[in-house]
């Protein structure tokens, strides 16, 4: 992949693929705090889908859009970018310990609780990433995407 608008094509597609499932995944949480659903076999699969999405999704970040960002953005564009996606890690982590006590029966509602809550905050900080991802490039005066530079 070779320049800025190639990366910003695979990202686009990445975002709507995971913008679907995450919609999916809100109004699932959403529905399981009013009605005080507990949890079940259905939300861990779903929450495994989610997890891989993110998960890949910051794999081809690091890969081909961070070092791309380290030559040529602005620095608060990238911090921004790097402070969600250390949100998105430590969340996702945190989920990971969380869903696996409450299927082991180590925790109760109290973590239940909390999964939904973090897994809220997920979603919002995962739509959060996508708005720096797209800060990151602007059109040029030519129409083509580059990287932002800071200077304008």
């Amino acid at each position: 992949m070779s320049g800025g608008a190639d990366i910003l094509k695979v990202i686009h597609r990445k975002q709507k693929d995971m913008i679907a499932l995450l919609e999916r995944f809100e109004d699932w949480l959403l529905a399981a705090e009013y009605s005080a659903r507990k949890p079940n076999n259905k939300m861990n699969s779903l929450f495994s889908k989610v997890k891989s999405h993110i998960d890949t999704h910051l794999e081809f970040e690091t890969e081909y859009l961070l070092p791309l960002l380290n030559k040529n953005a602005n620095q608060r564009t990238l911090a921004g970018l790097v402070q969600q996606r250390a949100l998105i890690i430590n969340l996702t982590g945190k989920m990971h310990r969380l869903m696996e006590n409450i299927q082991n029966e180590k925790l109760g509602i109290c973590a239940w609780d909390e999964f939904i809550d973090s897994a809220l905050t997920l979603v919002h900080a995962t739509f959060s990433l996508f708005h720096w991802e797209e800060l990151a490039f602007l059109p040029s005066a030519r129409g083509n995407l580059v990287p932002v530079t800071g200077e304008y």
